[in-house]
């Protein structure tokens, strides 16, 4: 049997810069930072970044009682104090948060301890994820490195181990929504979540953008593509009425011996399409780059690889896409 999923675009080909509040909890939860030579609060690369994208930033420690003129909402909250209330979200900005979401807006929030706090709230139903542990003190440590999948498959941080931001790092698991970017450990740290009818986009991040350590991917590349998921194909392109031509993508299912996959592309587009096994780990790349107008038909072998359940998934033209396949050897 053949899946054919039809995707229609609505999203510019180049980025489009978005209107963002920053939400930061917590001012004087500082941490040095050796580029700037002088210490930084958790908001600070985040807002520079989106600056160096050309997004329009406004930010305090309050949330405006209207949010329908942002695009997006990044809810910083802050290092982990030792307080019962650590990263909660107060009832007045969960009230705001939710209409805004229902509204479909988008949201990103950010927390050691964002799961802890809040998993018994509805705000916490939006996204997308389970709770699944606390992680440890800094003097154990938790993560000193991410790696990327889905939309950010082949990005890669390095993380300041056994620091004040390595501090009871939350572990999330999936619940309808998907897991961007694991430890080295194998837990899940961050993940996104687009709702159950595709109507807001949130993500959730336990580590924190603003130390991450430069390696394979830039914080830029990052912002970039969190920016792309969170608009979601909002923007001028839309509301001007500019609609791109549909892409098809194809996928035996089940596969024998290796994975084929049939893309048609109206036009030349980017594309990053990779194989995942069942924990979310990368095995293969159907497809990397500007790939020109056509039919594509592409191959991922699977002689180095167990017979099973495997996602083929990615982006074409910064629309996520995700197929499942199985492997029959």
């Amino acid at each position: 049997m053949r899946i054919m999923i039809p995707l229609l675009l609505v999203i510019s080909s180049v980025c489009l810069a978005g209107n963002v509040y920053i939400f930061n909890y917590d001012q004087v939860d500082l941490i040095y930072d050796s580029a700037v030579g002088d210490s930084i609060d958790t908001g600070y690369w985040v807002e520079q970044t989106l600056l160096a994208l050309g997004d329009t930033v406004d930010s305090g420690t309050a949330l405006p009682s209207d949010l329908s003129p942002y695009d997006a909402v990044f809810m910083m909250m802050g290092m982990y104090t030792g307080r019962a209330d650590n990263n909660l979200i107060g009832w007045s900005e969960r009230t705001k948060l939710m209409n805004y979401l229902d509204a479909g807006g988008s949201v990103y929030f950010e927390g050691c301890d964002i799961g802890y706090s809040n998993r018994n709230y509805d705000i916490w139903d939006y996204t997308g994820l389970i709770y699944a542990g606390d992680g440890v003190p800094m003097t154990t440590g938790n993560v000193w490195s991410i790696t990327g999948s889905l939309m950010c498959a082949g990005m890669g941080f390095g993380y300041p181990y056994r620091s004040e931001a390595d501090n009871y790092i939350d572990i999330f698991t999936q619940n309808g929504g998907q897991l961007l970017f694991e430890s080295q450990d194998g837990y899940a740290r961050v993940g996104c979540y687009t709702g159950s009818s595709n109507n807001y986009r949130t993500i959730t991040s336990a580590v924190y953008f603003s130390v991450l350590e430069e390696n394979t991917t830039t914080r830029q590349e990052l912002m970039a593509a969190y920016m792309e998921f969170l608009t979601g194909g909002t923007g001028t392109a839309e509301q001007s009425g500019a609609v791109l031509p549909a892409f098809s993508i194809t996928a035996a299912n089940p596969a024998t011996d290796s994975f084929s996959v049939t893309l048609v592309l109206p036009v030349s587009t980017v594309c990053d399409l990779g194989l995942f096994d069942i924990t979310g780990r990368r095995v293969g790349t159907v497809a990397s780059g500007i790939m020109s107008s056509g039919t594509h038909n592409l191959m991922v072998s699977g002689a180095e690889i167990s017979s099973g359940a495997y996602m083929i998934s990615g982006t074409v033209a910064g629309e996520h896409v995700s197929l499942r396949s199985v492997l029959v050897k």
